[in-house]
């Protein structure tokens, strides 16, 4: 959110109406979006302060009413269709990230979709000609 659009846009006494109005159309939560109205000097610490007492109220401290949809990763989605195609499984790739699969699960659980069929052969391995400039690392656990 840059500041000059903030400040341009977003009136100085700004309610908690306005507010709620406001974050739609940057789409970020409540909390957020009078973070940054306190962060840009466009409100002060006490308007933030009735800010934030006003959201938990209403219950935006623990969750976000009219929340946006979260972002996928196009990326990831490209990296595990070329995977499945390649017949690697997601078993496979924990193996070489020295991770389990339940851990790559979490990682990757909500970024991409994640339908990566089981690979019947144990022995295909990631095409090196492909991603060379991957490295497995070692430890760190």
């Amino acid at each position: 959110m840059p500041s000059s659009s903030i400040l341009g846009t977003v009136p100085k006494w700004i309610t908690t109406g306005q507010l709620l109005t406001e974050k739609k159309r940057w789409q970020v939560s409540a909390m957020a979006f009078a973070m940054r109205l306190k962060n840009v000097g466009l409100i002060t610490e006490w308007h933030y302060a009735m800010l934030c007492k006003e959201l938990s109220i209403k219950g935006y401290r623990s969750t976000e009413k009219d929340g946006i949809k979260r972002e996928i990763s196009q990326l990831l989605a490209k990296v595990f269709t070329a995977l499945s195609e390649d017949n690697i499984s997601k078993a496979q790739v924990a193996e070489k990230l020295n991770i389990d699969e339940d851990e790559l699960n979490s990682h990757i659980f909500g970024l991409v979709i994640t339908d990566i069929r089981s690979n019947p052969n144990p022995t295909v391995s990631f095409n090196r000609s492909v991603r060379s400039n991957f490295t497995v690392l070692k430890g760190g656990r």
